[in-house]
């Protein structure tokens, strides 16, 4: 190689070693390191929702016994509410079916002192109940006053409907002896405590005669007679 040759050779080199580069972005040490995201994991089933009941308000009660109790109305006092609870049992003799159902009914009201429900059971399958042989055409008003005057009344129609009954005529009578009469020591048995002893024994000494508080009821539940007397 000629001596220029290889000067103008080292020369080119030299030159394009001498050339400025562009500079490399630098570095700044206290940038934070770019995050690499992950991808979006897979979207689970959340089940059904769940609903939380709610606390019911303090007067709202889930027992319809109770509620019932609650909204009911309490009924007027009267002498049937002093009597000892007793279940209501069927007729003895036995009764028609329209017969004994009218006499539980009368005989659940009468215990519950329930005026109103006497009332619509007096005139239910007709009109004409015999309360009095006196002058009056309220049963329930003349029952009311009877009962402020002290006389039980109402005890006593629950009381003779749930002694054995006897028929005479259309009707079915509690108690048996209105019809029979009172002939000996077990007849007049069921009827202590129903009247004072004092009444009792003028029954007796009139031959037996009971002419104390019944009811009479037809064959068809019609209630035609709650009186004492005669």
């Amino acid at each position: 190689m000629h001596r220029s040759t290889l000067l103008s050779t080292c020369a080119a080199l030299s030159l394009l070693a001498c050339t400025e580069r562009p500079p490399a972005p630098a570095s700044n040490p206290d940038a934070a390191p770019s995050a690499v995201r992950p991808p979006n994991p897979p979207e689970l089933d959340a089940g059904p929702t769940v609903v939380t009941p709610s606390t019911p308000d303090a007067g709202s009660v889930s027992d319809a016994g109770l509620v019932a109790a609650d909204a009911s109305t309490p009924g007027e006092s009267c002498s049937a509410a002093r009597l000892p609870p007793a279940p209501v049992k069927a007729a003895k003799p036995s009764v028609p079916a329209p017969t004994e159902a009218m006499r539980q009914r009368i005989l659940m009201a009468a215990r519950a002192c329930d005026y109103a429900a006497l009332a619509t059971l007096a005139n239910e399958n007709g009109q004409g109940l015999r309360f009095t042989f006196g002058e009056g055409n309220d049963p329930v008003e003349y029952w009311r006053q009877a009962e402020a005057r002290g006389e039980p009344v109402l005890a006593r129609i629950a009381q003779v409907l749930e002694l054995p009954d006897a028929k005479e005529g259309a009707l079915y009578y509690w108690p048996s002896v209105h019809v029979t009469g009172i002939r000996n020591a077990s007849d007049w048995k069921p009827l202590v405590g129903l009247y004072p002893e004092k009444q009792l024994r003028a029954m007796k000494k009139e031959g037996g005669t009971y002419y104390g508080l019944r009811v009479g009821i037809t064959a068809e539940g019609d209630w035609q007679l709650a009186v004492q007397g005669d």
